[in-house]
């Protein structure tokens, strides 16, 4: 085993459980996981909302273009 470097083989039973061990205590992982799941569920959120205020928003932006060119004279 690679990992475990210049271990004895009496060394490496012990060291393999340590690693278990820490890896089972270890919460990061599944707070990474519960990020991920939120991150999914925002963009998918935004999938579907993006479409509906597109419209919207370029006429917004039309609106204020064409309040621009009326002010800086266009």
């Amino acid at each position: 085993m690679a990992w475990f470097g210049t271990l004895g083989a009496s060394e490496v039973r012990p060291r393999k459980r340590e690693l278990l061990r820490d890896f089972s205590e270890d919460d990061s992982a599944a707070m990474s996981v519960e990020y991920a799941l939120i991150a999914v569920v925002l963009c998918g959120c935004l999938f579907l909302a993006l479409p509906l205020v597109s419209t919207e928003l370029a006429e917004t932006f039309t609106i204020v273009a064409g309040h621009f060119a009326t002010i800086l004279g266009g």
